[in-house]
């Protein structure tokens, strides 16, 4: 398709990532945000009227007049119905190009690493993309902008179970606009606050995936239970990724940031030190001394649905089988993806990039155990007060326990 000529969205005036979707020219912001609404038959109330003006910085604030302002620019469910039907009839299918090219045949042309990035791996890619940035963008517009007294008034769900939690996350805490980037040192508050969002964030976002609501509750949990303190790494650095952010500072929501100099504790401080620098040695670096480059938006949603997955052969046989099918699916997806994204590069250097990856994942569940004792030391000294879901998810060691 020519993008030349598409330059804003329609609905929001993002000129990024600009497409033609559902027949009308937007961003995949309002692409996700149509598909979900429809997908999920969910219905929003404005309460001033409708007359919201919908602009890029503010297209959160009100969803009504967002989804009304997709209608209007000429989105409709039957376009939704067509192109959701589409993908569906062409997930299993695999590119003539692919079938009919034996690599040994002087007549045919092996297939470019474009052509290798199947339907249904671009399909999945694309859907984990986009549902992971409209979940993470998605925040109750009441509490965009929080300052340290607001945040100390917020109501958590200290007592709510992971059941209740997993099934309504805003019970746990309201969805406040995340704000990672490093503005200033977060306080005491914030920093217990941080993995109260970070469970709800996470929450909805695993609950967008088909195959984990395809999940009994038990086993929703025990996923839960195994791997979620993995995926908060993952997590960062999908802002990382995404807005370039330094890795001296570890953002802790809503503009603050935790770094050694904070704490009078000298414990507390080297601990600190030794985790960012175990992260970045061990996570970040390899990456970059071979070249290899950051993981994309991409990646870092793939790996993220990979760890959210890992160690299902303590989940029912049902539980397992979904599990093990998905995990397939994605890694062929993820080495696909080294194909299309590292054209120019040898078999063996997308292959190296491709282990690295993959060796970050499992990297990620051995350094967690470092930084558990670091929360689990600031609690103690009252740096850090958490309680429920997170405390319980955080600190308990039969979580690397496979049985």
């Amino acid at each position: 398709m020519d993008t030349k000529g598409l330059k804003e969205c329609e609905i929001c005036g993002d000129d990024k990532d600009v497409n033609r979707h559902y027949g009308v020219v937007a961003c995949y912001g309002c692409k996700a945000f149509f598909r979900r609404s429809i997908f999920e038959k969910k219905r929003y109330e404005c309460k001033d009227g409708g007359r919201c003006s919908i602009r890029k910085s503010n297209r959160n604030k009100c969803r009504h007049c967002r989804f009304e302002k997709c209608l209007e620019a000429g989105m409709s469910e039957d376009s939704f119905r067509e192109s959701h039907s589409y993908s569906n009839s062409t997930t299993n299918s695999k590119p003539a190009s692919v079938i009919q090219s034996p690599i040994n045949s002087p007549m045919c042309p092996i297939p470019s690493p474009r052509t290798l990035l199947t339907t249904s791996s671009d399909t999945l890619i694309n859907f984990l993309k986009l549902m992971t940035r409209s979940t993470i963008e998605a925040y109750d517009p009441k509490y965009e902008n929080l300052n340290y007294e607001e945040i100390r008034k917020l109501p958590i769900g200290r007592h709510v179970t992971l059941s209740e939690g997993l099934k309504h996350p805003e019970l746990v805490a309201p969805r406040v606009k995340i704000n990672w980037k490093c503005i200033r040192p977060a306080v005491s508050a914030e920093l217990a606050f941080g993995w109260y969002q970070i469970f709800v964030v996470t929450a909805d976002w695993a609950r967008g995936i088909p195959q984990f609501r395809m999940l009994s509750c038990q086993d929703q949990e025990r996923l839960f239970q195994l791997n979620f303190a993995n995926i908060s790494f993952p997590l960062l650095l999908y802002y990382f990724a995404k807005d370039n952010l330094s890795f001296d500072k570890v953002p802790a929501s809503n503009g603050g940031y935790v770094s050694p100099e904070m704490f009078e504790s000298q414990v507390i401080s080297g601990m600190l030190r030794k985790i960012i620098d175990i992260y970045y040695t061990h996570l970040i670096r390899p990456f970059m001394e071979v070249s290899l480059a950051i993981p994309d938006e991409e990646e870092v949603c793939m790996s993220m649905t990979i760890m959210l997955f890992q160690f299902s052969e303590v989940l029912s046989n049902e539980g397992h089988v979904i599990c093990k099918s998905y995990k397939e699916k994605l890694f062929a997806a993820l080495y696909e993806y080294q194909l299309s994204k590292f054209p120019e590069k040898t078999d063996i250097e997308r292959i190296q990039r491709y282990a690295q990856l993959l060796e970050m994942m499992q990297r990620v569940t051995k350094v967690w155990s470092v930084e558990s004792d670091l929360h689990l030391m600031m609690s103690t000294f009252d740096e850090m007060n958490i309680d429920g879901i997170p405390k319980d998810l955080l600190f308990n060691r039969f979580l690397m326990k496979t049985e």
